[in-house]
């Protein structure tokens, strides 16, 4: 089976950590016998913009390169700095990719186009597929449902006319598929599948014992959040959780991984609520240096909202760590119906406190949680597991549209 990949979120050299999910499921597929191509347009940088970093990061991706999920092409489109028209990426998009798509098509056809997220990857991808008669499966990773339908009337009706379009839709959570009114603009509800992403159980590192003691004077506990610094990632309510949680355990440690728009503000937090020497701001760290920050961390707390899902609670699982997340968000469900952890409302530093104390203070619950959440994932929730339920999904699609159009 041949799949072309559509995805402006695929890593590269520059930027080696976002949408690390959409490589490791193209790995994984590969690994199952697909053959693999992925489109990963690239916004043009122009000359004068190459001094700020990210557009310097642009400019400097490689075109093409080759790598354990197939071939990358890396074409360039027009897009303008601080989002400014917006709502018309989708066309541009469609334009910078058309001439890299009709070179790939002389000598290779694919039989599935998979788009990661409806805006602007999955639009582009049904107009490929309406003009040369391929069917498309579109991901929605949470971003589409979450804030591009909240950005106005043309953006919401670009995604909900996408997902109308496309011949399967998966959605990576429960969440997405009961909270957003699906059943009212979209044309089959059936055609949505929920798989969630995975853990490949090669970048698990040895944990640590979960080690709580029992005796809060001398346990030095470790709680970790990995993710972008921005406001509804949560970590400030984290911080704001630690004095009540430093009266239990005056040697505990929040290890914060990411980076991004909050750090100052988060680092005057933490000076003015007087835990600063209780904190590590660890940057932005390669996958497997977080990975080893996982494996050091007693519970992985990350209280975000408007999450599709959150690949990290997965990797916490696999790791043996107890999770906390937020209640009514995308990794909710699993937490609560698998009791691999515990949720708190967002933006509830109380909250969190009760949580994270909870936990700490019984290496029973701590060690059921943590063992649980490995069992589930190395059992249900790999990349094995996901690329098996995406390539079922493939077939279904395989079949209805040769039906359709025999």
């Amino acid at each position: 089976m041949k799949v072309l990949v559509i995805s402006h979120m695929y890593p590269s050299q520059e930027i080696p950590v976002s949408g690390i999910f959409v490589r490791k499921q193209t790995e994984a597929l590969v690994g199952a016998g697909v053959e693999a191509v992925v489109i990963n347009p690239v916004p043009w940088a122009p000359f004068f913009l190459r001094w700020h970093p990210r557009w310097r990061r642009y400019a400097n991706a490689l075109r093409r390169e080759e790598n354990r999920g197939g071939t990358v092409l890396r074409p360039r489109y027009v897009e303008f700095p601080k989002g400014f028209l917006f709502a018309s990426t989708p066309g541009r998009y469609y334009r910078g990719m058309a001439p890299t798509l009709r070179n790939l098509l002389k000598e290779w056809r694919p039989d599935i186009i998979h788009a990661h997220v409806a805006f602007p990857d999955g639009a582009a991808a049904v107009r490929f597929g309406e003009e040369y008669g391929i069917p498309v499966v579109v991901t929605v990773h949470g971003m589409d449902f979450l804030a591009t339908l909240k950005r106005g009337p043309a953006c919401e009706r670009c995604v909900k006319q996408t997902l109308v379009k496309a011949d399967r839709v998966i959605l990576v959570s429960e969440v997405l598929r009961e909270n957003f009114g699906l059943e009212q603009w979209i044309d089959d509800v059936k055609k949505c599948r929920v798989i969630y992403n995975g853990v490949h159980l090669d970048d698990v590192i040895t944990s640590k014992q979960v080690d709580v003691s029992g005796d809060g004077s001398r346990f030095a506990p470790v709680l970790l959040t990995v993710g972008n610094l921005t406001p509804k990632k949560g970590q400030a309510y984290v911080l704001k959780a630690l004095p009540a949680l430093l009266e239990h355990f005056p040697h505990l440690i929040y290890k914060i991984v990411g980076d991004g728009e909050e750090r100052s503000k988060l680092e005057h937090l933490a000076d003015e609520l007087e835990v600063r020497e209780h904190v590590s701001f660890l940057g932005a760290l390669s996958h497997q240096e977080a990975m080893r920050e996982m494996a050091d961390c007693d519970v992985m707390v990350m209280p975000s909202w408007d999450e599709g899902f959150g690949i990290v609670y997965l990797e916490a699982m696999a790791h043996g760590k107890p999770v906390i997340g937020t209640q009514g968000e995308g990794a909710a469900g699993l937490i609560e119906k698998e009791d691999v952890g515990l949720t708190v409302p967002a933006g509830d530093a109380a909250a969190i406190a009760r949580a994270s104390n909870r936990i700490l203070s019984s290496r029973e619950l701590a060690c059921a949680m943590g063992q649980r959440g490995q069992e589930i994932v190395s059992q249900q929730l790999t990349w094995n597991h996901n690329a098996e339920r995406t390539m079922d999904l493939y077939q279904d699609v395989l079949k209805d549209y040769k039906r359709e159009y025999s």
